[in-house]
């Protein structure tokens, strides 16, 4: 009697964890999330982690949707083999039905391409690599913008305002282009050199390639500083740029203009390492705290949510990017009103968020399938901003600009740091 009497007692303790263990999950909703949270790229994917987590944690205070809960399922991916291993992980093991991510483009094509294989949602809210949106996926979007966007911008920018201000005709002015080698920086210089001559920068006078993983730079500066430029267009992760700025200051290379093509010359880090030495240099990237606040609406409750979760400041620009994406993707949830896929693919293709309505200021509305880029944020843009002061401070487009430019760069000697 006793036996049966623990037997039942066991029995109806399973049963009642079972019980509630699918209750449990009957009650939340649990999305992937895949960002480069150890290794090479382990900042700049904390960053944008933190972003995804705060709109997630600022859903579930709403009540989460259609009454569940919201859970993020995470995995580290330093590199694209990691990538991939992850996607399939997320999909096969943890039956995750819609993923985010990753800030890296390699990572970001490598699990992407995993998840397009079972058909499952992915999207992308700051990998900028224009190949991610050329494999016509059929559930792949991308709430940031492109790298050719980037070039773009930089083009425009550069014949409209800088070559003005220098006073040096467009197709005179000496640009010179270098990035690091992986499909980021590539990507960016192709289109460069596309985008560049087609507005009538045609006087490239050096370009070239090197790794994020060196240690010495001092032969890319050489080469540069041979070619005497006026502007330095130039993509490099957060280590990378800062060892280039520094071995320039120490071997003189002195430029008009050092524009920076997005990722390392954005961070707060950046500054922080080099000081005053990160002065006056630009930059193209999603945009800073420091902008015209009328066309950020968002802005501030996101900075006051990211302080109170994380104990400091906000003092990025990609964390507000991820949130952005994060708040996007959780809009086409409620509007699917499940993580069905094809529920999910009608909600994000009627997707359409108006321009200077996020805390980044663009709007969403994703190219259809057909169009070039399908799954292209079309009203994402880029920004371009001035290091002063240790801020990042925007000064283009004129409608979010917070300060005017100050060019060209004084030369390292008139620093006198």
């Amino acid at each position: 009697m006793g036996k049966i009497l623990c037997t039942l007692v066991v029995l109806l303790t399973w049963a009642c964890t079972v019980f509630y263990s699918s209750t449990v999950l009957a009650q939340e909703l649990k999305l992937g999330a895949i960002f480069p949270l150890t290794g090479p790229l382990a900042y700049e994917g904390n960053a944008n982690f933190r972003g995804v987590e705060v709109a997630i944690e600022a859903q579930n205070e709403k009540g989460g949707i259609s009454g569940k809960k919201l859970r993020l399922v995470v995995g580290d991916a330093p590199d694209p083999k990691a990538g991939a291993g992850e996607a399939e992980r997320l999909i096969s093991v943890e039956n995750i039905k819609l993923i985010m991510g990753t800030f890296s483009s390699s990572i970001s094509y490598a699990a992407s391409e995993v998840a397009n294989k079972y058909s499952v949602p992915y999207f992308e809210t700051n990998a900028i690599s224009d190949p991610l949106t050329e494999r016509g996926f059929k559930y792949f979007w991308r709430t940031s913008t492109r790298g050719s966007d980037f070039a773009q911008m930089v083009a425009d920018f550069t014949k409209g305002v800088l070559a003005p201000m220098l006073g040096i005709s467009p197709n005179k002015l000496r640009i010179a282009i270098a990035n690091e080698d992986t499909l980021y920086g590539t990507t960016n210089t192709k289109y460069l050199e596309k985008i560049l001559p087609a507005v009538g920068l045609t006087n490239i006078v050096a370009k070239e390639s090197y790794s994020s993983k060196s240690v010495d730079l001092s032969s890319l500066v050489i080469k540069m500083k041979a070619r005497k430029p006026d502007i330095f267009m130039v993509t490099s992760y957060t280590a990378d740029a800062m060892l280039l700025v520094r071995q320039a200051k120490e071997m003189g290379f002195n430029v008009k203009v050092w524009q920076g093509m997005g990722a390392g010359y954005g961070q707060p880090a950046f500054a922080q390492a080099l000081g005053r030495d990160s002065e006056y240099i630009l930059d193209v990237n999603v945009p800073s705290t420091f902008i015209n606040r009328k066309v950020v609406p968002g802005l501030d409750e996101f900075m006051r949510r990211y302080q109170k979760k994380y104990g400091e400041p906000y003092e990025g620009i990609l964390s507000q990017l991820s949130y952005t994406g994060a708040i996007a993707v959780l809009d086409i949830i409620k509007r699917a009103g499940s993580l069905d896929v094809d529920a999910i693919a009608k909600a994000a293709w009627g997707t359409d968020i108006p321009s200077w309505s996020t805390p980044v200021g663009w709007g969403v509305k994703f190219n259809g399938p057909g169009q070039p880029h399908p799954g292209q944020n079309a009203r994402a843009l880029p920004y371009i901003s001035q290091w002063k002061n240790k801020q990042q401070q925007v000064i283009w487009p004129m409608e979010a600009r917070y300060t005017d430019p100050v060019l060209p760069m004084p030369t390292w000697k008139e620093r006198g740091n």
